[in-house]
């Protein structure tokens, strides 16, 4: 009777967020709709950041303008049509001025970006909100990861939960002496994006041997593949959906080699992070920051300053630290 009210409860969980993301889908369906009315009446024609249901979108240390088609077609070795085809579009990442001491090597990926309204049964799949955008604490992840490469020496990395650009994880790649990077997601049409990407800057790579997998978080799944492989995870964004905090931790414990660390980014949205890492300080040691780096810590004040539409609950991501002993 226990275990019929405990599965009951995990299917309500589940209901409410299927619930959740279909409403999700629906605005952007409506929004990419009005979208399209607007631009065929001679309004504006507002792209799909535009339209996307976010009200705050960067702290403004990583930042991206639309790659050159030629640069696209070279580095990506793809066709005109490809690169120019209307379900996606080809941006290119770099960190802003000044962020970043002068003589530290530029970052500049090539990553596609989808542009086409995201459908209801890809967005209440599995939890696929990298599907929509980079989200401020990939953007954050991908910094800490550009100013510290130290970390990363030598080390396996896997990237969880990555959406369809997995950011942080090709920063990994192209400036750190990681052995390896894996670049995971749960929701097939991320991980294909994310094999794009891979693929398309490969060459900036060096020594590091970059991929992509897909992982769904299940605690019946023994991850056979990754068991133990892992010195580092990097998750961005991963905590809202509760009823699968459960089963992310069991992939963070079977992946994750004994001395490891887990870097995590994430908002409190509506408590959600707190209580992960309440369940979290049950097997690993736990550390966590709201003042881990001064220039973020300065773009959450400014942020507070000037956009009205900044809600630290919401937008600033914690860092919270996880190590194995």
């Amino acid at each position: 009777r226990e275990s019929r009210a405990m599965d009951d409860q995990h299917q309500k969980r589940r209901d409410a967020a299927a619930r959740r993301w279909r409403m999700l889908g629906e605005a952007i369906h409506k929004a990419a709709a009005a979208a399209r009315a607007a631009a065929a009446a001679g309004g504006p024609d507002l792209s799909a950041d535009e339209t996307s249901v976010r009200r705050f979108k960067t702290f403004g240390i990583v930042t991206h303008v639309p790659a050159d088609p030629v640069k696209v077609i070279d580095v990506a070795h793809t066709s005109v049509a490809e690169a120019l085809q209307n379900n996606f579009c080809w941006v290119e990442y770099s960190v802003a001025a000044g962020c970043l001491p002068a003589a530290h090597p530029p970052f500049c990926p090539l990553v596609r970006h989808r542009t086409a309204p995201v459908s209801v049964r890809e967005m209440i799949g599995f939890n696929n909100t990298g599907n929509v955008c980079v989200w401020p604490s990939e953007e954050v992840l991908t910094f800490l990861v550009l100013d510290n490469p130290a970390r990363f020496a030598g080390k396996a990395v896997l990237e969880l939960g990555a959406g369809m650009a997995g950011l942080a994880g090709i920063a990994v790649g192209t400036h750190t002496t990681a052995t390896k990077v894996v670049i995971s997601d749960g929701n097939e049409l991320s991980v294909d994006n994310i094999r794009v990407c891979v693929d398309t800057n490969c060459g900036s790579f060096a020594s590091t041997t970059v991929s992509a997998d897909m992982l769904r978080w299940d605690q019946k799944d023994p991850l056979i593949d990754h068991a133990a492989k892992y010195d580092t995870l990097l998750l961005a964004d991963c905590l809202f959906f509760e009823d699968v905090h459960a089963d992310l931790l069991h992939v963070i414990e079977t992946c994750l080699a004994p001395g490891g660390e887990v870097i995590c980014l994430q908002p409190s949205r509506g408590g959600s992070m707190e209580r992960f890492e309440e369940k979290a300080r049950e097997m690993f040691q736990v550390t966590r920051s709201d003042n881990y780096h001064p220039l973020v810590q300065d773009r959450h004040q400014q942020a507070l300053k000037e956009n009205e539409l900044y809600d630290p609950a919401i937008h600033f991501p914690s860092l919270m630290v996880l190590r194995k002993q």
